[in-house]
């Protein structure tokens, strides 16, 4: 907004002289600096992260859940149905680190928190951890019941880790690596990987990651599961 505003307040007057002194170019500046002001101020709009209303004040912590105060009133998510996908950048030239946190409320609406708030390196493992203790019981049972349980680009079953085009047998699974903000999947005796995707992609990272050490283990792959 601040950069529509600037770009307008400069380049109008420029152009209303050129047309109190009826200069040739005064009409082409006068359009010119119209769809300029216009330009930056759609960008800027769309990007916006979310809008003031929607911006977090506070979030309370509970067994089972969590309640986000915001402008416009409270959300309420259950850790037993709600999906979260984070993302942590640390700039390496500052030292600052972005936190971001993308969680499904219980009318199924996303919600985000960031690091506006306080503490977020306490408040966001206790998100995840909190989701885990939830849902990890209910994706097991699942996965023995054959079921195919998703997170994002990847997939899982009590035999096979997978994605939209490839899968491979737990056994052959080398090393699921979580590091950097990425999660990349290497296959016994290949140089190339089998899959990788940004964390930001996984819902629920901590699910996902106990599911796939508990059933790397179960096929004889130890450690295979690094973070």
């Amino acid at each position: 907004m601040r950069n529509a505003s600037l770009g307008v307040a400069i380049l109008v007057p420029v152009a209303l002289v050129g047309v109190a002194t009826r200069a040739p170019w005064a009409m082409f500046a006068a359009i010119g600096a119209t769809i300029f002001g216009l330009a930056l101020l759609i960008v800027a709009l769309q990007s916006r992260p979310y809008l003031v209303a929607d911006r977090c004040l506070r979030i309370d912590l509970y067994e089972r859940g969590l309640v986000a105060v915001q402008r416009r009133g409270l959300r309420a998510v259950r850790y037993e149905n709600t999906s979260v996908r984070q993302s942590i950048t640390t700039f390496e030239r500052t030292g600052r680190t972005e936190y971001r946190y993308r969680i499904t409320d219980v009318t199924g609406v996303q919600l985000e928190l960031r690091g506006n708030l306080e503490h977020p390196q306490d408040w966001g493992p206790a998100i995840q951890s909190g989701v885990a203790d939830a849902q990890l019981p209910l994706m097991w049972s699942a996965v023995q019941a054959g079921q195919r349980v998703e997170f994002g680009p990847f997939w899982i079953t009590l035999s096979e880790f997978g994605t939209a085009r490839k899968s491979v047998a737990w056994n052959q699974i080398e090393e699921i690596k979580i590091y950097d903000g990425s999660v990349v999947v290497q296959v016994v005796g290949q140089l190339l990987i089998l899959a990788s995707a940004e964390v930001r992609d996984i819902p629920n990272l901590l699910v996902f990651r106990a599911l796939a050490d508990h059933l790397c283990k179960m096929h004889g792959r130890d450690d295979a599961v690094r973070a």
